[in-house]
């Protein structure tokens, strides 16, 4: 019987190697090609209150025209959608590398029954769409006054 020393951090030098492959093999789509990824991109977006009462959306979709963006309120749901396309005039033999995500894209968000979503306004400036989701009268908060008992 041969004698191994005990080595009790050996495997984790691995471990740094299957943590990058994990890692970018969820963040890169798998068929990439010469062109760059395609497919379904995710951008990113912030949700917060602003000081008038109003739930704001804001997405990141830098390079799209207002015409390739799509705003939906249905059923108590938000959708934003879209599609961002490769530029036509750089053809396959030129390209280094492109590493920007290109195709169709979509974010859904269930509102809360606090929004008037008939009210719904969206704006896109600067490659940020801005969308302004109006909180209902009877969902702001009210300061109730407190009578005496006598």
């Amino acid at each position: 019987m041969t004698l191994v020393r005990y080595e009790p951090f050996r495997g984790l030098s691995n471990i740094e190697g299957l943590f990058d492959d994990m890692y970018w093999g969820l963040c890169s789509n798998r068929n990439e090609t010469a062109q760059g990824s395609y497919g379904t991109w995710i951008p990113a977006v912030d949700i917060y209150e602003d000081g008038e009462k109003n739930l704001i959306i804001k997405t990141e979709l830098p390079g799209l025209n207002r015409d390739d963006i799509k705003v939906m309120v249905e059923d108590n749901k938000l959708s934003i959608s879209g599609e961002r396309k490769l530029e036509s005039d750089v053809s396959d033999d030129k390209v280094h590398r492109l590493e920007r995500s290109y195709g169709a894209f979509q974010r859904s968000f269930r509102l809360p029954t606090t929004v008037e979503s008939s009210q719904v306004q969206a704006v896109y400036a600067d490659g940020t769409l801005t969308v302004a989701l109006p909180l209902r009268e009877d969902a702001k908060p009210k300061q109730i006054p407190i009578g005496s008992a006598s």
